[in-house]
C-alpha cells in the first residue's frame, strides 16, 4: 500500500522548518532551537547539551550496574550479545534503543 499523502505533508513539513530557520535568523538567532530556548530555563542549545551530557555521565555508572545486573541473571550459559533497554527498565518504562555489549568479560 502506497502513502499518497506522502509527498504533501513532506512539503508542508518543510515549508514549516524553512519557515522556522527564517523567523529565528530575522530574530537574531542561529536557528529555531536558540529561538525557542532563548526564554526558557534552559536559555540556549549549548546549555541543553550540556546538561545532557552531565545526565549521560552521572547516569552512566548505574546503567552499567543495571547491564551487569541483567547479564548475571542470564543463568542459561547463553552468549548475550545486547540487551534492549526494556530489559533494563520496569514495566512502566517505555522501551527504546538496543545498547551493544562488549565481549563477556569485559565491563559493559
Amino acid at each position: 500500500m502506497v502513502n499518497l499523502r506522502l509527498r504533501p505533508n513532506h512539503l508542508v513539513l518543510d515549508t514549516i522548518l524553512r519557515r522556522r530557520y527564517e523567523l529565528a535568523t530575522l530574530m537574531g538567532f542561529r536557528n529555531y532551537a536558540d529561538y525557542q530556548l532563548s526564554e526558557t530555563m534552559a536559555g540556549s542549545v549549548e546549555n541543553v547539551r550540556a546538561f545532557l551530557d552531565e545526565v549521560r555521565r552521572l547516569s552512566e555508572p548505574a546503567l552499567k550496574r543495571a547491564v551487569e545486573t541483567r547479564l548475571a541473571q542470564t543463568s542459561n550459559g547463553s552468549a548475550v550479545k545486547s540487551i534492549a533497554l526494556y530489559d533494563l527498565v520496569s514495566t512502566s518504562g517505555t522501551p527504546g534503543g538496543v545498547i551493544r555489549l562488549p565481549a563477556r568479560g569485559r565491563t559493559a
